[in-house]
């Protein structure tokens, strides 16, 4: 069995939409899988998390096989 690869986010809110290089997959919360991983080839991806009321994320995040967690607090618009 291959090791898990993947991102790996905590975010808050956790029902932000979450973007993979443009891809949309959905509400953080249902995105990640049990883990809180979403299984991803190594690679780097552009990260986008949307939410209304809250500033927009974004980021480049380079995938390997360390699994260290992305923790993100969206801050709400003035």
């Amino acid at each position: 069995e291959r090791p898990a690869v993947g991102l790996r986010l905590v975010v808050h809110p956790d029902d932000a939409a979450l973007q993979v290089n443009d891809r949309a997959y959905g509400p953080v919360s249902t995105a990640l899988g049990p883990r809180g991983l979403l299984a991803l080839e190594p690679g780097v991806y552009r990260i986008v998390l949307t939410r209304p009321g809250f500033q927009t994320w974004r980021a480049e995040v380079a995938v390997d096989s360390q699994l260290e967690p992305i923790h993100v607090t969206l801050n709400a618009v003035e």
